[in-house]
């Protein structure tokens, strides 16, 4: 727990857009990189797939 402390649910937030020509992706606090990537066409470069549920 934390003291005197204030915790955001950032998991409702789960918009990503994604600019193929400029090659940007613009990704919501509540994504993970595994739901970030099955988004995108191709995969992410150099994602490792252990980090899969670790948030954006």
């Amino acid at each position: 727990m934390i003291d005197d402390g204030i915790v955001l649910d950032m998991r409702p937030m789960k918009g990503a857009r994604v600019d193929p020509v400029c090659r940007v992706v613009r990704a919501q606090a509540g994504l993970t990189w595994g739901e970030l990537a099955e988004r995108v066409e191709k995969p992410l470069t150099g994602l490792p797939r252990r980090i899969d549920r670790i948030g954006v």
